[in-house]
């Protein structure tokens, strides 16, 4: 069986099981469970397609983790007290069947679609674009020589970009955050994963040697991460690195015990990635309101036996990291029309680009707007932050748009036209790890985040602009530096 057809099965068998592990769920929001298994239909169907595969998986990987999980979020609140269950219901007071219902058969539509327009027309079998920016070649050439030049420009980039874990966390609370160097133009972020899909495409080659130097950028990223409170810090890398791998491998075709091997590493890695959760979690609060945080309150914190050994605090810790990961607080505002100001008078294609100039020049060229990171607050909730966390998802984005009605038609043209690039863009996905990562990235916060203004600044002109400024600071430490350390010929006395 191959790697396609297991996706496939698992979407059907998924889909199958919601009504029968998930009875309560269903009873309360019959319409919304039927569109969930309706999703997980037709999200089996674009892998039967064979078409645009490398972009259904990201989709299926979305729409998994924010819609379909919803069924069991709440699985373990009959473990818990009285006091966590008023904090886990201020999570989904949100959630009721009929706004569900609104949310869940208008993905159904997205979705449906999506898979209309792949199949009306038959993919080209040749690529049809001939550009490709030579930033994505000079990179990958760049990390796969590695040297001294290379890993002092990952520590150089490392220490400038440095910022406390308090600075940024209590930036989002108070608006005091210090401001990233060169306004993030030289971040490691999108590099970091370029070097673990060098790593990915050079094992699934078969090349030695295997470089695990290039799993160590993304790690010490991670482990930051994860000592600043990000929760997700893990997951992240782990979906990451798992998409690419199955985009290499979405062909090959599994015998039974190393298919169960495959499935064994995935049971390690799934605790490994809890953990990480829980204590990032724990962590969060203390660098949000403590005002001095040191080395004995962060060990005292991320206390093993309160965290994991006590048996309430444990599934607490879970449901508050399954209710994060099915987030949809933004596409029941959005879809259901639970605004107090008019979303289309601030959030609009005219409005977006003023943010995205405002941000990434320095000062405000337009002065008194909000940035995209207070609108969701104002507009919903009538409230003045410095930081909201909800995403639009492009969900939201399209409905404010287009309206329930166009919005489908829209992502039918989409299909269309990706369809028919498909085979140039797989091409470069499957040859340069620089614009894998770029791309993955790219599309990953075109569907959950779905806003103009984080799209251009965050996954487009930063990433572009680091990769500039690596391969250029790279090329001057290059002067000085030797990529390789020889040891030196010794005489024969």
């Amino acid at each position: 069986m191959t790697t396609r057809r297991l996706f496939i099965s698992f979407f059907l068998i998924y889909g199958i099981l919601i009504p029968v592990l998930a009875q309560n769920f269903v009873a309360e929001n019959t319409s919304a469970a039927i569109a969930m298994i309706g999703s997980c239909i037709i999200i089996a169907l674009l892998f039967w397609s064979k078409r645009v595969v490398f972009i259904n998986i990201i989709i299926a990987f979305y729409v998994f983790q924010n819609y379909l999980t919803r069924p069991f979020v709440s699985i373990f609140e009959k473990e818990l007290s009285a006091k966590h269950l008023v904090y886990i219901e201020a999570y989904s007071d949100y959630f009721n069947p009929e706004a569900a219902t609104v949310v869940y058969w208008s993905l159904f539509s997205l979705l449906l679609a999506w898979l209309i327009g792949l199949l009306l027309l038959k993919s080209p079998r040749k690529g049809n674009i001939s550009f490709f920016p030579k930033i994505f070649i000079r990179l990958d050439k760049v990390i796969l020589k590695g040297g001294l030049p290379f890993w002092f420009t990952i520590g150089l980039l490392f220490v400038l970009n440095y910022t406390s874990p308090s600075a940024g966390i209590r930036g989002t609370i108070t608006g005091e955050g210090s401001r990233m160097f060169l306004w993030g133009m030289a971040s490691l972020a999108t590099i970091n994963f370029v070097c673990l899909y060098a790593f990915l495409k050079r094992q699934h080659a078969g090349l030695r040697p295997a470089y695990y130097s290039l799993l160590v950028p993304p790690v010490i990223s991670m482990l930051f991460d994860i000592l600043s409170g990000s929760r997700s810090a893990v997951f992240h890398v782990v979906i990451m690195g798992f998409v690419f791998w199955l985009a290499l491998n979405i062909h090959k075709r599994w015998k039974l015990l190393r298919l169960l091997k495959t499935f064994s590493l995935v049971i390690v890695v799934m605790p490994i990635v809890v953990i990480s959760g829980l204590f990032a979690q724990e962590l969060r609060p203390v660098f949000q309101y403590t005002e001095f945080v040191n080395t004995n309150l962060i060990l005292e914190t991320l206390n093993y036996e309160s965290v994991l050994l006590v048996k309430e605090n444990l599934l607490f810790g879970i449901t508050k990291l399954l209710h994060r990961l099915s987030a949809m607080t933004a596409q029941f505002h959005i879809l259901n029309d639970w605004h107090i100001h008019n979303p289309w008078q601030y959030y609009n294609p005219v409005t977006s680009l003023m943010r995205s100039i405002n941000a990434l020049v320095p000062g405000n060229i337009f002065p008194g707007m909000l940035s995209i990171n207070q609108l969701f607050a104002y507009v919903y909730y009538d409230k003045l932050v410095f930081y909201a966390s909800e995403m639009w998802s492009i969900q939201g984005t399209l409905y404010i748009y287009f309206g329930h009605i166009l919005a489908p038609i829209v992502v039918f043209f989409i299909a269309i036209v990706t369809n028919r690039l498909y085979p140039s863009l797989e091409r470069r996905l499957m040859t340069s790890p620089a614009f894998a990562a770029f791309f993955t990235l790219l599309l990953f916060d075109i569907i959950t985040n779905g806003t103009i203004e984080r799209v251009i600044t965050v996954d487009i002109v930063r990433p572009l602009s680091s990769f500039v400024i690596f391969v250029g600071l790279y090329k001057v430490l290059l002067l000085f530096l030797p990529t390789r350390i020889r040891p030196s010929k010794r005489g024969i006395v």
